[in-house]
């Protein structure tokens, strides 16, 4: 069905609605050779009317399948790498992300996403990757896991942050 929608998207954009038009009046320039159009029902008011009608649907059809692609971005945050030694955390934003923004760190473990620590945007890079300063850990590393793997990072602050006085 996505295939479907994606050849359709294709062909009913500006340039297919410019190349659908020139195939309807080149097939209308083949029917006035070959067919009698002083019959009482012309033909070039019938191919008039198809090719008004096919544009009418291209544009309706591009309209409805615009909408569905517009689709509210989701917050991902992606860690690239994590710098033990200076508790940074190298992170890839969908988007844009301002410097000392506040966000939560979560272990993942066995299904269960428990608060790790908090931290601050140190640095805003190009293309949408920042480094995050850890500024804050409420419980410690487990043996053998690796920050950068077992990590998500959210843009949400859990209430117990500010009810402890952590900040």
């Amino acid at each position: 069905m996505k295939f479907v929608g994606r050849t359709i998207s294709r062909v009913t954009t500006e340039h297919g609605i410019y190349i659908a038009i020139a195939v309807v009046s080149f097939l209308a320039s083949l029917v006035q050779l070959f067919i009698d159009v002083n019959s009482k029902i012309s033909i070039k008011w019938l191919l008039a009317a198809t090719c008004i009608s096919l544009i009418i649907i291209a544009l309706l059809v591009r309209s409805i399948a615009a909408a569905g692609e517009h689709q509210p971005s989701s917050e991902e945050i992606r860690i690239i790498k994590f710098i033990a030694d200076k508790r940074v955390l190298l992170i890839r934003t969908s988007f844009e992300l301002p410097v000392h923004s506040v966000l939560s760190i979560f272990i993942r473990n066995d299904g269960y996403e428990e608060l790790y620590g908090i931290g601050y945007v140190e640095n805003v890079q190009q293309k949408r990757v920042a480094s995050l300063r850890i500024i804050q850990e409420f419980i410690p590393l487990p043996k053998g896991v690796d920050l950068g793997t077992a990590a998500t990072i959210k843009t949400t602050l859990p209430y117990r942050v500010f009810q402890e006085g952590n900040l």
